[in-house]
């Protein structure tokens, strides 16, 4: 019944979803656009705005997980849909109240783990907040948040909404953010939402982030800086043999630009971390680069390499030198099969593109992943440990290959699918079975 269920509501979205497409052009008034700003009040000093989306996407794997273990069945196909409302009402401009609703969906999942808290979350509140933005004082403006929010960071390495997943990630508690010239300053003293795929969210009681990021994209001619201190507190935590309370403080900076006119574009980002876990000191650092050109050509052609590096603990037990990523996506930087998280890690990378319409059209991205240390696990995506060091000695985890094309059907409606494969290493054959994995997928989104 789920599935019929499921496959009535994707058809309407791609039947809908395409008709608004097609009636898009020129000569036509796009008729969502009245939902962008309905006015509330004569002066028009009380409006809202109505946003949201439809995501349907078929997934199907074979070899999922290397194949382990072998009671569970490593080749399915499944469907992942979600939907998301919101209604944002502005108070002239000086307070706003947003409330989002959404409801993520799945057919049946016979993968390892059933259907996850990331894929369902059956009808909740993504975001519901109040804003309040204070009087500009010497050309600052400040704006304070209070409720559940959405808190993407920079380019989401450490902090994201984690898009990708079916369910996406919030976070309650408070934020604030200064705006002072070409700065942009927020602070947050926030804890995770707890999906409850069949029960109303709530707040994590044992996790804490706190922090600022500060962000000026104009630091100089070609460049853009990010600065950031992230603070960590999680009650009860185990780390490669260490255990304990974790209090852990990352620091960070970002670089970011493109020499226009030359073609090129680069990017740079190196955190530390420090702080116990249990009566342990904390020593991990992340190191990341890229660069990229794009040539003048048809079709735009970029082609790119880049490497990343999060460090990994020397030995189990004692001091922690495993690097966390607390909230951030693994997916745009280490692989869209998310097999690989950015912790233990290097990622050598390479890439090429092709552009139409101004965005992506098709990309195709080389991943060839090492352990950091020898002595600490194999960690996923999801920072679970997918192997653990064990008798494993070999430092490679894999290669993968990931093809992906995107094609925008007018302003609305945005059709994804991709293909990848995972070639495992000699650590994963040390370690247990080394099936090769696939992963396929085809997505469509209409957005309001």
């Amino acid at each position: 019944m789920g599935r019929q269920v499921f496959g009535v509501c994707a058809i309407a979205l791609l039947l809908t979803s395409g008709k608004a497409a097609a009636q898009e052009g020129p000569a036509h008034q796009d008729i969502f656009g009245q939902l962008q700003k309905v006015g509330l009040t004569a002066d028009g000093g009380w409006w809202l705005a109505v946003a949201g989306h439809a995501r349907w996407r078929a997934e199907s794997w074979t070899g999922y997980n290397f194949g382990a273990p072998a009671t569970a069945d490593p080749n399915d196909t499944y469907s992942l849909g979600r939907f998301f409302l919101s209604v944002d009402v502005h108070a002239g401009t000086a307070f706003r109240l947003l409330v989002e609703g959404k409801s993520s969906i799945a057919s049946d999942r016979t993968l390892l783990g059933g259907r996850r808290t990331s894929d369902v979350d059956a009808l909740d509140l993504q975001q519901g907040y109040a804003e309040l933005t204070l009087p500009p004082v010497g050309g600052a403006t400040t704006q304070l948040r209070v409720g559940r929010q959405e808190l993407p960071l920079g380019r989401e390495r450490l902090v994201s909404a984690s898009d990708w997943s079916n369910t996406r990630r919030s976070f309650e508690g408070a934020t604030g953010r200064l705006l002072a010239g070409p700065w942009s300053v927020i602070g947050m003293v926030v804890a995770p939402v707890t999906v409850q795929s069949y029960a109303f969210n709530h707040r994590d009681p044992h996790t804490l982030l706190y922090g600022a990021y500060a962000t000026d994209p104009k630091a100089t001619a070609h460049l853009g800086l990010d600065l950031y201190w992230l603070g960590l507190r999680r009650d009860s935590v185990a780390i490669n043999g260490t255990s304990g309370r974790e209090d852990r403080q990352t620091f960070g900076a970002r670089l970011w630009g493109a020499e226009r006119g030359a073609g090129l574009d680069y990017e740079a980002e190196l955190a530390s971390q420090a702080g116990t876990v249990g009566r342990e000191r904390i020593g991990a650092w992340l190191a990341a680069g890229q660069a990229g050109f794009t040539f003048r050509a048809a079709l735009a052609p970029r082609v790119y390499v880049g490497a990343d590096y999060a460090s990994g603990d020397a030995a189990p037990g004692g001091s922690v030198g495993t690097f966390n990523e607390l909230f951030g996506t693994a997916h745009r930087y280490h692989g869209y099969m998310d097999v690989n998280g950015g912790q233990n890690l290097v990622d050598w990378k390479a890439g090429v593109s092709l552009k139409w319409r101004g965005v992506t059209g098709v990309a195709l991205d080389w991943h060839h992943f090492d352990r950091a240390s020898r002595s600490d696990a194999f960690y996923s995506a999801t920072l679970a440990v997918t192997r653990s060091a064990g008798s494993g000695l070999a430092r490679h985890l894999g290669d993968e290959l990931d093809v992906t094309g995107r094609y925008p059907m007018g302003r609305h409606l945005l059709v994804m699918a991709g293909y990848s494969h995972y070639f495992p290493g000699a650590f994963v054959s040390q370690t247990g079975t080394s099936r090769g994995i696939n992963y396929t997928y085809f997505s469509t989104q209409f957005t309001l």
